[in-house]
Formats: structure tokens, C-alpha cells, sequence
């Protein structure tokens, strides 16, 4: 009796040898994986409010995600037609576009601007675009405001 339970140690020895090894493989590779497998750079938009009168101002903040593989970025920020721009932050101001490109010692950052509501409700768009991308991005985040006494 004593002979076989040896036997059976041995042979089992193999078998669970091969299942030790792939379960470190498959450890490795889920590591692996998580530190090399970088976030791509972002940009989201978040208004102060969705919902407002007609004249009040929200505060618009655009976030700036970095990867570390971009070196330079470019942002159009669309404002809705007839929407007055308050305060342009440093975005520039053309009637209804605001812009930022930075080309150097980029890092997370965000944007805040101001707008005036005018009537109805109304869409924000934007459009982005970092040093790893081969077509602009739409900006990701809150895009309408509900102007309700306009």
C-alpha cells in the first residue's frame, strides 16, 4: 500500500508542476499587461449647470487628461450660436470658437470659461486632437444646457 501512495506522489508530481507554471504565466501576463498598457490622453467638458434661465452664466471646465505619451495637444471649443461668451479664460476668442494649443511642457491641466444663456436648449461641441492621434476626438462629457425661461 505504502508503494503505491509513493507511485501515485510521483506521478501527480508532473501534473501539478504543469499547473503551478501556467498559473505563474498567467499572473505574469495579467501584470504584464496593466503596466504596459498606457491610458490614452483625454479631454471631458462639465458644466457649472445643465439647467438655467435665460441670462444666467455657467462656467464651462474643460479637463485635460495626459498619457505619457503625448508631447502637444490642440482644442476647438464651439459655443452655441447667439451664446455670449463671458469670460474666455486664456482660449482665445473668436465670436464663438475658443482654442488652445499647447505645444510644450504639457501636463493635466483644465480650462474654465463662462458663457451667458441664451435661449433654448443648446449643444456644446468640441473637437480635440494630441501628438498620438491620427483623427481629431469629439470631447467627451456634459454637451447640453436647458435654457427653461428663454
Amino acid at each position: 500500500m505504502k508503494k503505491r501512495e509513493k507511485i501515485l506522489r510521483k506521478k501527480d508530481l508532473p501534473i501539478i508542476s504543469v499547473l503551478v507554471v501556467i498559473a505563474v504565466i498567467i499572473l505574469m501576463a495579467t501584470l504584464f499587461e496593466k503596466n504596459t498598457v498606457s491610458s490614452e490622453s483625454v479631454i471631458t467638458r462639465k458644466f457649472s449647470k445643465t439647467k438655467v434661465n435665460l441670462g444666467d452664466q455657467v462656467t464651462v471646465v474643460i479637463d485635460v487628461s495626459i498619457s505619457d505619451k503625448d508631447t502637444f495637444y490642440a482644442i476647438e471649443e464651439y459655443i452655441p450660436e447667439g451664446w455670449k461668451v463671458i469670460d474666455a479664460g486664456d482660449g482665445g476668442e473668436d465670436p464663438n470658437v475658443l482654442r488652445w494649443i499647447v505645444i510644450q511642457d504639457i501636463k493635466d491641466t483644465t480650462y474654465t470659461y463662462i458663457v451667458e444663456a441664451q435661449k433654448g436648449a443648446d449643444n456644446f461641441n468640441g473637437i480635440y486632437m494630441f501628438e498620438t492621434f491620427t483623427q481629431p476626438k469629439t470631447t467627451s462629457g456634459d454637451n447640453t444646457i436647458i435654457v427653461v425661461n428663454g
